[in-house]
């Protein structure tokens, strides 16, 4: 039993990492016909959230096959480190087109979110490589981690296991929803200001997209704190159910953020001239 949940790990994260290099390739194709600044923000902020889903990939096929913790810490920090860079692309982005921060308040918004990612990869390399964890990531029953320590977390019911800094975990999700709420409040806000249906529809599935990360961050967090019992399956059912809207999350921001034609031609719907052909043709 275990070996199979094992196995489902395994192949639901290299499933998703499919997934992801097919919409890092649509915003590449979008980007190579556009040529634009905002194209490429968007494409560099997917590829950067795919490469993520290789690094999550990996450490789960490195546990599986007993390769060094050491290798699956690095894996599994940079999974973990990796989508905040992509988060501050997008803030960047939205700067342009959302919301009205000046070069003053981006600037500081970027300086104090890459001092935190520095900081954050720091605890992990200095307990992955033993500076400040010497006595390994398992702790003894009634013992707790300081702050900046690794906890060791087994996967019910799988050969694989999480290494966690429960306190860079709680930063993250503050950072993710503070950046993504501002974002949702301004796309509404404006989707509301507008009569225009493509760009009313586009700030919406923006904003809905944000909405959907969130739930999926906060998920993350759920299933990383939480304790959870030897033996539930409840771990599985959040992780999956975290990737899972994760997915729909970066499928809606997609079609928010390019409107593709065959999306744009879905919303404007039918022509008068389609309409009326149509009802001709039914009378004849």
């Amino acid at each position: 039993m275990a070996n199979a949940l094992t196995w489902f790990y395994i192949i639901f994260s290299w499933l998703t990492v499919t997934v992801n290099i097919v919409l890092a390739g649509a915003l590449l194709k979008n980007f190579l016909n556009k040529k634009t600044t905002g194209t490429l923000i968007l494409f560099t902020s997917y590829l950067i959230i795919g490469i993520s889903t290789i690094f999550g990939a990996i450490l789960y096929t490195a546990e599986y096959f007993g390769i060094g913790i050491e290798f699956v810490g690095v894996n599994q920090t940079m999974g973990t480190v990796l989508p905040v860079g992509a988060l501050l692309l997008i803030y960047v982005f939205t700067c342009r087109h959302i919301l009205r921060d000046n070069e003053m308040v981006k600037s500081m918004h970027l300086i104090i979110i890459s001092v935190l990612i520095g900081f954050i990869l720091a605890l992990y390399f200095l307990a992955i490589f033993g500076i400040t964890q010497p006595d390994g990531f398992i702790f003894a029953e009634g013992q707790s981690p300081l702050w900046y320590q690794i906890t060791k977390t087994d996967v019910p019911n799988t050969n694989l296991f999480s290494l966690t800094i429960i306190s860079t975990t709680l930063v993250i999700t503050a950072i993710q929803i503070y950046i993504n709420t501002r974002i949702i409040v301004r796309a509404f806000m404006l989707s509301r200001r507008t009569d225009k249906i493509i760009r009313k529809r586009g700030l919406q599935m923006i904003g809905w997209g944000l909405v959907i990360y969130i739930v999926a961050g906060i998920i993350l967090a759920l299933e990383l704190v939480i304790p959870w019992s030897v033996g539930s399956f409840a771990p599985t059912i959040f992780w999956t159910l975290r990737k899972t809207i994760f997915f729909a999350s970066y499928v809606v921001l997609y079609l928010g953020w390019i409107m593709p034609d065959w999306f744009r031609r879905r919303l404007r719907g039918k022509t008068w001239f389609e309409m009326q052909y149509k009802t001709v043709t039914k009378q004849s």
